[in-house]
């Protein structure tokens, strides 16, 4: 397991308590898709207005994708970048 944040404040947090970390910025689709190569799977805790640049960047990185989103217009969209992946998208 590794958090990705842009607060590398959150990060040293996080790090002190033995949890490895990445500073990434999530806003940046490309940026989170490379820093995803190589994993497997993406649980997204992030802010609301991220989920779709979120879901992007997984399904572009082709790893499995699970959001704890409750924003139904997030859901709806992230089902349609999920229709044709084939990797799991839990919207």
């Amino acid at each position: 397991m590794v958090v990705f944040d842009r607060d590398a404040r959150a990060l040293e947090l996080l790090e002190a308590q033995g949890i490895a970390t990445r500073r990434v910025d999530s806003a940046d689709a490309n940026a989170l898709r490379l820093a995803l190569q190589g994993f497997d799977a993406l649980l997204n805790a992030m802010p609301y207005y991220l989920p779709v640049t979120v879901a992007m960047a997984a399904k572009a990185a082709g790893v499995n994708y699970f959001d704890l989103t409750e924003d139904v217009r997030a859901t709806h969209a992230i089902r349609a970048i999920a229709a044709d992946s084939s990797h799991a998208f839990m919207p």
